[in-house]
């Protein structure tokens, strides 16, 4: 079993306990899947920058 199936069934065991229904963990689980991807992009698009900021840096200049 993979960390993702771990996480959905201990979060689905969290809300039975707490009387969430699973459509609601659902769109939690969604919620927090579209917010990874949200930092990862900005992650990457971060590194880019240091990146060409780095290869910029490292021309002579004319």
């Amino acid at each position: 079993m993979d960390k993702a199936s771990r996480l959905l069934k201990a979060l689905i065991s969290l809300g039975r306990a707490f009387g969430t229904t699973n459509s609601d963990l659902i769109e939690r689980v969604e919620q927090l899947d579209e917010d990874q991807a949200t930092v990862l992009k900005e992650m990457a698009e971060l590194r880019l920058n240091t990146i060409a900021q780095g290869q910029q840096a490292q021309q002579p200049e004319e």
